[in-house]
């Protein structure tokens, strides 16, 4: 089908996106969970420039979305178009999919997304400039699914069809676990480089005592220091092993600066400004599996602050079906001014990866 505007080729199959949606719902302890149905999508959005200007107060400038269906405001979107892209004027030819109408025509987004934007900031519209608009066609799988089994909820998910990032599995609540769960998991995260990740992270609360049954198991701080050296030891195992996969993040172009005195020091992260004022920095994350067979992988980003680490942390996964093929992941860190009051005027920033 051919569209009014530029979309995006495809990068993820179908079955890439259930993997995704997969790891996910494992991750939030689910035995039980069920696809009802899964669609290929092409959602329309207007992504522009907005400048706020009122005295007294902070001038955030970036980029934004509006659904151009819904109407929506959305900060994900104008990062997609940070990568290299392949642009087509229609829909996969290889696949059955649906295109969202377009709602709000384009003489009137101007307005609209205005409005949205004062209103997220608490100015009055006219203090918001919209400029260079352009609408774009971003194809997702919608997945709907039932978890829990028959005595589950119905959610509605999106996996982005371009970078592979899940959205709205947040409103996804975890299930609580028992002790047996817990040390089944902890065992099978221990045999892949990304299950360490994940594991470490968690790491300090289960040493702090964790809840129920398992903070009984840890309530000896002998047992708790058995179980942190057995942990040090597999992963000294597992570091030796090695692994097929090579990854590589940095952060997005626009949120660089410039190196130090002879490009002797590092360049520092400058973070931009969301609508409603948020910091943020865009990373984007690649890899690639040099081995034979498809497989996962995860990143994870840590902010740091005049070379200190931060509580802001993210991560990205993804599914990689073929081997010795770049596949890339979207790492976003967000963050309000009050969450790392030790930032001044004069603060470093950078990021560290692992």
């Amino acid at each position: 089908m051919i569209l009014d505007a530029p979309t995006f080729k495809l990068n993820l199959t179908p079955e890439a996106a259930l993997s995704i949606i997969q790891s996910e719902i494992n991750r939030r302890a689910y035995k039980q969970w069920e696809v009802e149905e899964i669609r290929l999508i092409y959602v329309p959005y207007y992504i522009f420039s907005f400048d706020v200007s009122a005295e007294g107060t902070a001038q955030p400038t970036g980029k934004a979305g509006l659904n151009a269906n819904t109407g929506e405001l959305d900060e994900f979107t104008p990062s997609i178009l940070e990568r290299p892209l392949n642009k087509i004027k229609a829909t996969d030819s290889s696949s059955e999919s649906e295109v969202e109408p377009t709602n709000i025509p384009r003489n009137d987004v101007d307005r609209v997304a205005s409005v949205k934007i004062a209103s997220s900031v608490g100015l009055k519209k006219d203090n918001i400039t919209i400029s260079a608009i352009s609408k774009y066609y971003f194809p997702f799988y919608r997945i709907w699914i039932n978890v829990g089994g028959d005595s589950g909820n119905s959610y509605t998910v999106n996996v982005d069809a371009i970078l592979g990032a899940p959205l709205g599995v947040e409103g996804i609540s975890p299930r609580k676990r028992g002790f047996e769960e817990d040390a089944t998991i902890v065992i099978s995260k221990l045999n892949t480089p990304s299950g360490w990740v994940e594991l470490f992270g968690t790491l300090p609360k289960l040493i702090s005592g964790g809840s129920g049954p398992l903070k009984e198991a840890l309530s000896s701080k002998t047992s708790r220091w058995v179980i942190l050296a057995a942990v040090i030891v597999l992963l000294l195992l597992l570091t030796f092993r090695g692994s097929s996969v090579s990854n590589n993040c940095s952060a997005d172009t626009g949120f660089v600066g410039q190196k130090g005195f002879l490009g002797l020091s590092p360049a520092p992260i400058i973070p931009k400004v969301a609508s409603d004022g948020k910091r943020y920095v865009d990373v984007t994350c690649s890899f690639v599996d040099n081995g034979n067979a498809a497989s996962s992988a995860c990143s994870t980003a840590t902010l740091q602050i005049n070379g200190v680490p931060t509580s802001i942390i993210n991560s990205t996964c993804v599914y990689m079906q073929t081997p010795s093929t770049p596949y890339y992941g979207k790492i976003t860190l967000a963050w309000y001014l009050n969450e790392t009051p030790q930032a001044t005027a004069s603060s470093t920033y950078g990021i560290a990866y692992h």
